[in-house]
């Protein structure tokens, strides 16, 4: 019978481990949020942090925290928009006590820049869309070029990319691909001709007969779903696009960045 009660005292023994064990986490995960300011603190915090770094009044409109388990830190992310400009959404991410936070504001509001700068040529050349988007990068080199007022200042010395995504309709797009070689062409001289820094165009043509489909997929940003039936894909970093663009000399030598999807 010895043995049967070394077997229960071992299990015994394993099992107050293994709750020892779940009690010293939960334990550890409690402390680990002691420290965690309230909201009231975090709304405080990153309006001094927002109005002092960019001398302006902003208004916070969410604050979410999360630390995934048995980590020591989590993170608040605050999502803020500045009073003056309500369309630009920023987010400002930062430790359990709001110490060394970074946010995206400038990043956004270049992005509306590029868009609104970009917003009367492709009305002229695509007015029948489904809409478009704009998105900004930048080398951490270009961290000086931060500050400046508008994307077309900052984008002077070439160090940061556009990247340039419209989802316009086109029925019978076969029978009018020279047409649409020229709005490309403009499309591209345009923007080369104008401080974007590098930059990529990426012009996915859709069927008016998914219409309402393909609305209800871009609400949702579901992009890769979108049924493309042509597009157009230029990289002006890229080597073997800048190769190409050597040759370019009229509308009809942007055949060579149009593909059709490729079909099973």
């Amino acid at each position: 019978m010895k043995w049967v009660k070394w077997i229960i005292f071992t299990f015994a023994i394993g099992w107050a481990a293994v709750i020892g064990l779940f009690i010293i986490v939960n334990l550890i995960d409690l402390t680990a949020d002691f420290n965690k300011m309230s909201k009231k603190e975090v709304t405080a915090a990153s309006l001094d942090y927002l109005e002092t770094k960019y001398n302006e009044e902003f208004s916070i409109l969410d604050i979410s925290y999360s630390r995934p388990r048995g980590d020591d830190h989590g993170t608040f992310t605050v999502e803020a928009i500045p009073v003056k400009q309500p369309e630009i959404s920023l987010h400002i991410r930062a430790n359990e006590r709001m110490e060394e936070p970074v946010d995206d504001y400038i990043e956004m509001k270049w992005r509306r820049d590029a868009k609104e700068m970009l917003r009367p040529v492709i009305d002229k050349l695509f007015p029948e869309r489904l809409g478009y988007f704009v998105n900004i990068g930048y080398q951490p080199e270009a961290a000086e070029h931060l500050k400046a007022d508008t994307y077309e200042q900052s984008a002077l010395p070439r160090e940061h990319n556009l990247y340039l995504f419209i989802y316009p309709y086109r029925d019978n797009l076969e029978e009018h691909l020279d047409e649409e070689y020229k709005k490309f062409y403009e499309l591209y001289q345009y923007m080369n001709t104008h401080p974007l820094g590098e930059f990529s165009i990426g012009i996915n043509y859709l069927n008016t007969k998914n219409q309402e489909e393909e609305a209800k997929r871009f609400e949702y940003e579901d992009l890769h779903n979108q049924k493309v039936i042509y597009y157009f894909n230029l990289d002006t970093r890229t080597t073997s696009h800048q190769q190409a663009l050597k040759s370019v000399d009229g509308p009809g030598d942007m055949a060579e960045f149009g593909h059709f999807p490729y079909k099973n």
